[in-house]
């Protein structure tokens, strides 16, 4: 069983910042856009469990004859146009999403590849270095992480 490589809290973060760091730089209104849009979605998602339990409360009250039918339909239309607009806002988010990864994805290659020049050739047939080459060409396309649920 291969073992996988931890990291500290520290360098986490660090790389979670020098990534940011990258995004704001090639576009700030899609990172504002991906981050404002990626947190409304989790408090969305949140409010929608909130509208949900009051849904089921509100269907009990209603079979023990406390309340009105028409709660059910109040309660069923609020759920539905916060689904409607989590729906919405998901489409919206995909689409940023996929902008920043079409922007950053150039960037990241040509800092690959000037790393890659400043090693030098002697260095590139080192075993150990072209196992992180290798691991960082496959692991590239996973940095969307930041802002994709």
């Amino acid at each position: 069983m291969e073992k996988k490589e931890s990291i500290s809290i520290q360098r986490f973060i660090y790389s979670l910042l020098r990534v940011f760091k990258i995004f704001w730089n090639n576009s700030k209104p899609f990172t504002v856009t991906a981050l404002v849009i990626g947190t409304l979605l989790e408090l969305l998602t949140v409010l929608n469990t909130y509208i949900f339990a009051k849904g089921i409360d509100t269907l009990i009250a209603v079979s023990s004859g406390t309340l009105d039918v028409v709660w059910v339909y109040y309660i069923a239309g609020i759920f539905f146009t916060i689904s409607f607009l989590q729906s919405s806002l998901r489409l919206i988010h995909n689409y940023v999403s996929r902008m920043l990864s079409s922007m950053y994805t150039p960037y990241f290659q040509t800092l690959t590849y000037r790393k890659l020049i400043s090693i030098g050739i002697e260095k590139l047939e080192d075993p150990d270095i072209n196992n992180l080459i290798e691991r960082t060409r496959r692991n590239s396309g996973r940095i969307e992480f930041v802002f994709d649920q």
